[in-house]
């Protein structure tokens, strides 16, 4: 959103840049910083400026968050009980887990952190100094105490000092007060590291840094309070939870039996099913569900998101709503902004580009559509002018002369085909192209005459260009197929315009929307700010529901309608740029920022895009959704089996003699059926859906239920038709044992219908159908061969079992896509959405 829809009203402690110059102030006389000899004698290697809105993870905090987990807890009760068990060998594979999931948490952890870091590095911030009475650029870590540093609107203040002025500023404390929170700080009052001006600039003294900071107190105090789990963690918590419980009853009774305390005869039985139960508790599930999200980050970026935490690709999966806050993006008519390199070589800062950018806009006298554009696009002030040679329309180009301190010298915008001669040094790539014009922005350090002795305007040479931008004048082609694709995928975009959202429609309807399409936009209306201001506040979900396109909106308004959209159910992605768009960033659910954002809104953001284009959007978005696809994979198929041997255990027990299987035998069923394909689910995820669903549970439930329940059943019926036809029940174990893992093989299939996987599971089939040629495989589970009559008995109760489960499936209103088991787009799940709309 541009900046200009601040508003008095809803943002009452900003005034506009006419308001501001209008109002007399007192001469201010500019410090003249400190010397070079003298910062560099107050430089303290071992200080660090860097300021993160959300905490980094060090060694230490990514190790605790790491390891005191309830998967943990559950691997070490199992270790405990393998270990009284006499089952060493089992011990030390759960302990080998329990490191493994460790070590890849911290791991993802860190490297989430790195990557982030590394974008940082990549696209550096500096700070702007005044130093020996010039304004040079600094990085963060140069500032030193003394320092005195000067800040404009979207900038964040990097030290904690008093504020010398010229005047009164505006800005954002959130950071440290947790919430939404503008204040106006007047000359003498003291500003803190981690705000962020949103109007006026600022002069201040740097007399806290580093550690000394407040922010670094409340950055320490934040480590401790953990970020909300998602969806998919709540459900995945609770599953571990109730095999925590489980753990703990097995390990009392077991301790109970090893100090010979009688337990009864009923603890006794537990105690002999243990090492059954055991074999098939799903201890690879976690660590599965953790790698799928170490490789979705890396996937993730390779598509062009940068993530904080793993936790945002789900988010990003579950999205329902997807806001663009600049209507620009979503057509493909936006900004794109590239900054240079100083003569060093080194980037300068893109925060003073913006700025340089904005204020060359609003000082102008003689506004252009260009013109219009960048004051609507970024950041900025109206500085005081001494001379104007406004000729952009005519010659190609503007030049400005300020009369203030922190904006010395000459100041050219103009296309870059005129400017490319005065430069002195070469510009990044990017010739005009169709539709797209190219400018440039260059400075140079000196005010030169504007016009020769004959009145004529005169381009000044020896210009350092400063950064490139490039406007795309028309609609992206296949803007409406990327609208109609984001539908598909069960997320509803909405776009906010500056002033009347007519543009818009005719930019939509040249992205190639057809009149139906254009027709049901225009049904629901364009609501503008006063039409909304005359709407109940308690009617305002309602109308942010009903509405698409917004138009002329505050940004607190559209805060407001992000936050009742997120109070009806919706789970709301937001993408901006700017400092105007803090307010709903921080209101969603997944806050994204453009690659050409300001400090502000990169420092909130869950996800970076790399790529100013809402097809790299969607592409990430769908990615996301087939992580989590994947995960629920892994998770149907563990839960499937866990299921299926519970209860089995309960009918043996319960209706005849002995155990279903063997212990022994239980670890090569999980081991081909579960631990194996859980790594291609969670590593291959499957393509995504039609349509995404968050009840998560509920499928779960839906798929594993009847899977687990129907094969426990028959697997009943095959034990006691061994029992009875062969009078043994070691034989009963071994063609339980065997249609266990062909079940599970073919449940396999069912999940994941892909011919890679196929070649897997045909694999896994032969090694436990040949598993008996490997005497120590024999020896180590178990395994024997059978009667061929046998197999063919197990074959049939496969095959009863798969058409008993297709059709419960179907009459619960699952569906196939792509041979897939997914959640059915009927009649049932049309009322299952209208329900929740209307929640």
């Amino acid at each position: 959103m541009p900046p200009h829809a601040l508003d008095s009203a809803a943002w009452p402690l900003i005034s506009s840049p006419v308001e501001r110059a209008a109002v007399s102030t007192p001469p201010f006389e500019w410090p003249d910083g400190l010397c070079e000899t003298e910062a560099a004698l107050r430089q303290r290697p071992e200080t660090s400026n860097a300021l993160r809105l959300r905490p980094a993870r060090t060694w230490r905090i990514a190790r605790r968050e790491s390891i005191f987990t309830v998967f943990n807890l559950n691997l070490i009760g199992l270790a405990v009980i393998q270990l009284i068990l006499g089952a060493w060998v089992s011990a030390s594979m759960s302990l080998l887990l329990l490191g493994a999931t460790t070590g890849v948490r911290i791991a993802q952890q860190l490297l989430a952190d790195r990557r982030m870091q590394r974008y940082r590095d990549a696209n550096p911030v500096c700070y702007s100094a005044i130093r020996e009475g010039r304004l040079r650029d600094v990085p963060a870590d140069d500032v030193v105490a003394g320092d005195a540093l000067v800040a404009g609107p979207g900038d964040q203040i990097i030290a904690d000092g008093p504020l010398l002025g010229p005047g009164p500023v505006t800005v954002d404390t959130s950071i440290l007060t947790a919430g939404q929170s503008w204040r106006r700080i007047e000359p003498g009052e003291t500003l803190h590291a981690g705000w962020f001006v949103l109007s006026g600039r600022a002069v201040y003294r740097a007399e806290r840094i580093g550690e000394d900071r407040t922010i670094a107190a409340h950055a320490r105090s934040a480590q401790s309070h953990a970020a909300h789990p998602t969806r998919l963690e709540r459900l995945i918590a609770r599953i571990l939870r109730i095999l925590l419980i489980v753990v703990g009853v097995f390990v009392a009774i077991l301790l109970a039996k090893f100090l010979r305390i009688d337990i009864g005869e009923h603890g006794d039985t537990l105690a002999q099913a243990a090492p059954v139960i055991f074999s098939l508790i799903p201890t690879g599930m976690y660590l599965m569900i953790i790698v799928s999200y170490a490789v979705g980050m890396v996937e993730l970026a390779q598509h062009g998101g940068l993530v904080h935490s793993a936790r945002s690709i789900e988010t990003l999966a579950e999205t329902t709503v997807l806001c663009f806050t600049e209507a620009g993006t979503l057509t493909g008519t936006a900004l794109d902004l590239t900054v240079c390199a100083d003569p060093s070589g080194a980037p300068i800062s893109r925060s003073r580009v913006r700025q340089a950018l904005g204020d060359f806009a609003r000082s102008t006298t003689m506004p252009t559509a260009a013109g219009r554009l960048l004051a609507d696009e970024f950041e900025g002030e109206k500085r005081v002018v001494r001379d104007e040679s406004a000729n952009l329309s005519t010659l190609g180009w503007s030049a400005l002369s300020y009369g203030e301190r922190d904006a010395h010298g000459t100041y050219v915008f103009g296309r870059r085909d005129v400017l490319a001669p005065q430069l002195t040094a070469p510009l990044p790539g990017g010739e005009e192209e169709g539709n797209t014009k190219v400018f440039v922005l260059a400075h140079r350090p000196e005010a030169v005459a504007l016009r020769d002795a004959a009145g004529t305007p005169a381009l000044p040479d020896q210009l350092m260009p400063l950064g490139q931008l490039s406007i795309g004048e028309d609609a992206d082609a296949d803007v409406a197929d990327v609208i109609r694709a984001f539908r598909r995928a069960g997320v509803e975009v909405k776009a906010f315009a500056v002033g009347g959202a007519d543009l818009l429609l005719g930019l939509l309807r040249a992205g190639g929307m057809t009149p139906a399409e254009l027709s049901a936009i225009e049904s629901g209306g364009i609501l503008s700010r006063r039409e909304l201001e005359e709407i109940p506040r308690a009617e305002w979900g309602r109308a942010a529901r009903e509405h698409i396109l917004f138009g002329g909106l505050t940004p607190v308004q559209v805060a407001e309608l992000i936050q009742t959209l997120r109070d009806d159910g919706e789970v709301v992605t937001v993408v901006g740029d700017g400092i105007s768009d803090l307010p709903a960033l921080s209101a969603a659910s997944l806050s994204v920022a453009q690659p050409t954002s300001t400090q502000a809104a990169v420092g909130i953001a869950d996800m970076v895009l790399r790529q100013n284009e809402p097809r790299v959007l969607l592409d990430v978005l769908r990615h996301g959704q087939r992580i989590v696809g994947g995960l629920l994979d892994v998770i149907k198929l563990n839960m499937s089996m866990v299921i299926c041997t519970a209860l089995l255990i309960v009918y043996v027990r319960t209706l005849t003699v002995g155990f279903p299987y063997l212990s022994s035998q239980g670890s090569i069923i999980s081991i081909l059926t579960a631990t194996i394909p859980s790594i291609f689910l969670g590593l291959f995820p499957p393509p995504p859906p039609d349509e995404f669903n968050t009840r998560y549970a509920q499928t779960i439930i839906r798929f594993s239920v009847p899977a687990g329940v129907l094969l426990s059943l028959v697997g009943l019926a095959v034990y006691e038709f061994e029992v009875i036809t062969t009078g043994s029940v070691p034989t009963a174990q071994l063609a339980v044992a065997y249609l266990l893992l062909y079940a599970g093989l073919a449940l396999n299939l069912i999940i994941r219908p892909r011919r890679r996987f196929a070649i897997l599971i045909g694999v896994l089939t032969l090694a436990g159908t040949l598993a008996p040629l490997l005497p120590q495989a024999r020896r180590q589970f178990r395994i024997d061969w059978m009667e061929p009559h046998h197999y063919l008995v197990l074959a049939a109760a496969v095959a009863i079992w798969l058409i008993a489960v297709n059709l419960v499936w179907r009459y619960l209103g699952l569906r196939r896509q792509d041979g897939r088991i997914v959640e059915g787009t009927g009649e049932r799940t049309t009322r299952d959405a209208q329900a929740h709309r209307n929640r």
